[in-house]
């Protein structure tokens, strides 16, 4: 639900309608930081379904909005970088989990460093 993901520290902005919007209504965006810096965002892509034909598509108490988190993690220097989509059925923490799993993963790349 909506309310979850804002009681757990993501911040709601408006979107711009452009082609890297993906279509979405609006956008939600957390910062991930350590002791040593920022980590990475994830931002959320959020979709309102009672905008699309058939809803609530036969559901007993469909969420009326879907969301596809993303992250984008720098590697070597910030020459390369790799943008990262969660799609599917996941919980707040599940994603969040993952994301940390996949930071971990490419040698704990920070966003920005503390100076």
């Amino acid at each position: 639900m909506l309310d979850d993901w804002i009681a757990a520290g993501y911040k709601r902005f408006k979107l711009h309608h452009t082609a890297l919007d993906k279509n979405a209504d609006f956008g939600l965006q957390k910062l991930f930081h350590d002791d040593s810096g920022k980590r990475y965002y994830i931002t959320v892509y959020v979709y309102d379904r009672t905008r699309y034909p058939g809803y609530p598509w036969n559901e007993e108490a469909p969420d009326p909005y879907g969301f596809m988190p993303t992250a984008q993690f720098h590697i070597n220097d910030e020459a390369a970088f790799f943008n990262v989509e969660m799609n599917g059925k996941f919980t707040l923490a599940e994603m969040e989990d993952w994301f940390n799993r996949l930071w971990e993963l490419f040698g704990k790349p920070y966003y920005r460093k503390d100076e």
